[in-house]
């Protein structure tokens, strides 16, 4: 049009096209560049903020411990002196105290948590430290369970034993993992001897229920068997002579494992409507709190075939503190936490009802009644403790001592029948090898 060839033109207009695409790239590079800055700055102001928030948690805690010694002296109340000049409860001052006591276990959390290719989730407050903390315990004791070997009490280097080879009954611990030991005995017996006072953060009893079944075959155990199905529960190691010879045995084993607790420690009772009222009654007798009775919906129940009752959809897990007043309660992890259950909604409390199927495919045991997996984590969510010991009673296939591996806890199992024994060796051993 003025003089010049089109070709001229095009190439005129794909300088100019390359020009503009430079600008931006350039703008754009320096936009980049900036907003990286930018988002570095507010990260380091954060976190010294954050670190900042924490210090002053520290400095408080020390203020605190050093009231509460000058309280003794004076031979004050601690708690009335905080009600009357403190802008906080006594419950909460003491946390500030104990926050002050682990700094440097924060410290060394604080360092992990900026070592890792992913953060755990930082809240805010006090809570939100000791969560940090918590991560940290976890992450090195699920670690620490995954080692393929380990150094027995002899001091000599060993792998996991092999369960087919190596038969012990005399009672010595049994050591599976460097986490993970199994006691063969009777449970009583076994805490009495290997289990120190006050040394259990948690304990789980998956105790016999004394069904009271006769041991004669049924029509109904042939229908079952004629159709493949699973037998009905009727074994030896269930039957008692009385219900008085029950309630005797379950006042032992329920005495000694309280005697093994320390004063923030649970144990949870698995029943059915056979045992748990007579459990309730020991309980009550004896003077333990019980924190709640839990109801477990099983909607797989096994369907009733002799038609004569309902079907039986559900068991009882009774929480028995050993404390009143200083028991261990996860309430904001439960109260977060997600389950795949359509009565515990997520950032609501956590109900007594937990609907989780009965054992499926996931546990290959032979053993009657394997519990899921699901239950026992949520048991630990509920006062479990990271790092710390948990204490399985009447252990049958091991699904507690798995849990706590994959929780973050440390385990002592016990179980009297030597089948069960190989059983849970075999299974830990797997669970080993799959880590």
């Amino acid at each position: 049009m003025w003089g010049t060839s089109e070709p001229a033109v095009q190439r005129v207009g794909s300088r100019i096209s390359a020009q503009t695409a430079s600008a931006r790239k350039s703008a754009r590079n320096f936009s980049l560049a900036a907003e990286r800055a930018a988002l570095i700055r507010a990260l380091k102001s954060a976190e010294t903020n954050w670190f900042a928030m924490c210090s002053d948690f520290r400095d408080a805690g020390e203020h605190w411990s050093n009231i509460k010694m000058e309280c003794r002296e004076r031979k004050i109340s601690a708690g009335k002196w905080a009600a009357e000049n403190a802008p906080l409860s006594k419950r909460w001052l003491d946390r500030y105290a104990e926050f002050a006591r682990r700094w440097a276990e924060f410290l060394e959390s604080r360092e992990w948590s900026q070592s890792l290719s992913y953060a755990p989730e930082r809240r805010p407050g006090l809570c939100g430290c000791f969560d940090l903390m918590d991560a940290k315990a976890r992450f090195d004791t699920y670690s620490k369970s995954r080692t393929r070997s380990y150094r027995d009490d002899t001091g000599m280097g060993s792998v996991l034993p092999n369960p087919r080879t190596e038969r012990r009954s005399d009672g010595s611990p049994i050591r599976l993992t460097a986490t993970a030991t199994l006691l063969h005995g009777d449970v009583t017996a076994m805490m009495r001897e290997h289990i120190a006072d006050g040394s259990i953060d948690l304990a789980i009893a998956d105790v016999p229920y004394f069904l009271r079944r006769s041991p004669a075959t049924t029509a109904a155990d042939l229908y079952i068997e004629h159709n493949g199905m699973k037998p009905m529960f009727n074994e030896q190691w269930d039957r008692y002579d009385s219900i008085e010879q029950y309630e005797v045995f379950c006042t032992g084993w329920i005495d000694e494992a309280m005697r093994c607790l320390n004063h923030e420690g649970s144990l949870f009772i698995f029943g059915v409507y056979h045992n748990a009222g007579l459990i309730n009654r020991v309980c009550q007798m004896r003077g333990y709190l019980i924190v709640n009775e839990i109801v477990w919906v099983q909607r797989n129940g096994r369907p009733n075939v002799a038609t004569r009752r309902l079907q039986a959809s559900h068991q009882s897990i009774l929480w028995v503190a050993k404390d009143s007043s200083r028991y261990r309660f996860n309430y904001r992890l439960c109260k977060r936490t997600a389950y795949d259950d359509w009565l515990s909604n997520r950032n609501q409390q956590l109900r007594d009802v937990w609907d989780i199927p009965a054992n499926g495919h996931e546990n290959k045991s032979r053993h009657p009644s394997p519990k899921p997996l699901a239950v026992m984590e949520r048991i630990l969510d509920v006062a479990g403790h990271p790092g710390g010991l948990l204490l399985d009673l009447f252990s049958g296939s091991g699904t507690a001592a798995v849990a706590a591996s994959k929780w973050g806890m440390r385990s002592v199992s016990i179980e009297r029948e030597a089948d069960y024994v190989h059983m849970i060796r075999e299974r830990i051993a797997t669970e080993v090898r799959r880590g």
